[in-house]
């Protein structure tokens, strides 16, 4: 079904096509997983060392993660392309598809605690995706380096009129002389530019018993 959205000029009207408007997104999310791609890609050419069996694995899991959240963002845009999005759905539907590969990667428990009504715009879901996969992956890698068992929490709720999206873990936090909102590799910068894109406010809390990240993002 077509729905006629008519603007203010007089005369001036356009036929919304919803089943157009979801690939348009959709299409506009994939070059975004692409472009992504292109920089890990980059990172792994300029490696002069062999990785791991277990540095591969968690690769193909991270790539695998953002794959699978586009699946789930185009099923929910052709049911509602042009209405909001409720980011918490969203998120949870990703981490149980995460929980598998952390399982996987050891002692590593994904703990979901997500607040129904954090409403986003559908352009708003994939790079807020995109962040929330990194920042777990980045727990995954290097909260516990000594491979004791660790947790990493998920959360998303309303305050203040803004969502507030978190990924903590109980590890050993960044490096004393690590600056999270200038240093990194291009993890860190692809967070950094994709919440500028948000307009959001990305916030790093860290200290010996684990970090949080905490994305800020006033409401539309």
């Amino acid at each position: 079904m077509k729905l006629e959205v008519v603007h203010d000029a007089p005369g001036v009207a356009e036929v919304f096509d919803p089943a157009r408007e979801a690939d348009h997104r959709i299409a506009n999310n994939l070059a975004l997983i692409a472009g992504a791609l292109r920089l890990q890609a980059r990172d792994a050419a300029k490696r002069t060392s062999g990785f791991t069996n277990e540095e591969v694995r968690l690769m193909l899991a991270e790539i695998a993660g953002r794959v699978d959240a586009v699946a789930q963002l185009h099923k929910m845009l052709s049911q509602d392309p042009a209405g909001v999005v409720d980011v918490a759905e969203h998120l949870g539907t990703m981490c149980a598809t995460l929980k598998p590969f952390m399982a996987a990667a050891g002692q590593v428990e994904l703990v979901c605690d997500l607040y129904p009504g954090c409403t986003v715009h559908p352009d708003q879901v994939m790079p807020i995706a995109l962040i929330v996969i990194e920042m777990v992956m980045n727990a995954i890698k290097y909260a516990h380096p000594t491979g004791i068992p660790g947790r990493v929490d998920v959360g998303c709720r309303m305050l203040d009129g803004a969502v507030h999206i978190e990924v903590c873990d109980d590890g050993v936090g960044l490096p004393e002389d690590f600056n999270p909102y200038r240093d990194g590799g291009t993890g860190f910068n692809v967070m950094r530019t994709l919440a500028m894109q948000l307009g959001a406010t990305p916030i790093f809390d860290s200290d010996s018993l684990g970090l949080r990240f905490v994305l800020v993002m006033p409401k539309r």
